[in-house]
């Protein structure tokens, strides 16, 4: 055959490769062929001194359950996160007013208005726990909390920044508001209050932090809403939300079903 043949049969030989690999793309599911969204930069910010959900280490940088947990769910899809801590309140407006972009935090139907949250919680925290100080002069009373309106009689301390409970003690006089958490424990073993009102997992981490002999405690089931379950939200209008929502959602629940988001929450708790 000429020259001229061999390249016509050629021509006519990769037009039917192509022809035939184009057909196939038709009949392929698209999910199939779908792509991953691009890795994104996202700042992340949290409540400063919050631990152990969130605070400052000792050279500075943010550390604690939201650091750990949102590293580990997307160090696999090459997330480029910025943890960036400061108080409460202000973390949240700066994802408001698109100042920053993700939060992890309660998915209240507020917050749902500008983020996009996650189907599973990151970590579930049972605030509703009574700690004091088994010196307290006080404690046998203490242990016989069972209502609201038991509390009034104790002197109790809180945190600036805790919406949690203080919505239910609005008014009250006996109740004495610190700078951080840290303070809230240290004042209740210093018989400077008598309770704080926590998480187990606040009083451990505080307990470790500042050399503070372990507290009791008590569960509080009827201070109403002390079940808090923190999710990752993501700003709506941050590109591509939907898509990052949804490979977040299949990452995180690849790590609840091997068990490695329980293996890294495990010192805090």
């Amino acid at each position: 055959m000429s020259v001229a043949g061999n390249i016509r049969v050629e021509k006519i030989a990769r037009r039917a490769l192509l022809t035939g690999l184009a057909g196939l793309a038709c009949t392929r599911p698209r999910s199939a062929w779908a792509l991953e969204p691009a890795a994104p930069s996202i700042i992340l910010t949290m409540a400063e001194a919050a631990p152990p959900v969130s605070f400052r280490d000792a050279g500075g940088r943010m550390a604690g359950m939201v650091v750990d947990g949102m590293s580990a769910v997307t160090a696999p899809l090459g997330w480029n996160l910025a943890f960036e801590g400061m108080p409460w309140a202000r973390s949240q407006e700066m994802v408001r007013q698109g100042q920053a972009d993700a939060h992890v935090t309660l998915a209240t139907p507020d917050r749902l208005g500008f983020m996009r949250f996650a189907r599973a919680p990151l970590f579930i925290r049972n605030s509703a726990v009574i700690h004091f100080s088994p010196r307290n002069p006080r404690a046998a009373e203490i242990r016989r909390i069972r209502s609201l309106d038991d509390l009034r009689g104790f002197a109790i301390t809180m945190t600036l920044g805790d919406s949690w409970p203080r919505g239910m003690m609005d008014g009250w006089t006996n109740v004495l508001t610190v700078k951080d958490d840290a303070t809230t424990f240290l004042m209740v073993a210093a018989d400077r209050a008598d309770i704080v009102v926590q998480s187990r997992e606040a009083a451990k981490f505080a307990e470790q932090a500042n050399g503070i002999q372990q507290l009791d405690s008590i569960d509080a089931p009827f201070l109403v809403g002390g079940l808090s379950e923190f999710r990752f939200g993501l700003r709506l209008a941050f590109p591509d939300s939907a898509a990052l929502m949804d490979a977040f959602d299949r990452a995180q629940q690849r790590m609840i079903q091997n068990g490695t988001l329980s293996r890294v929450m495990a010192k805090y708790v």
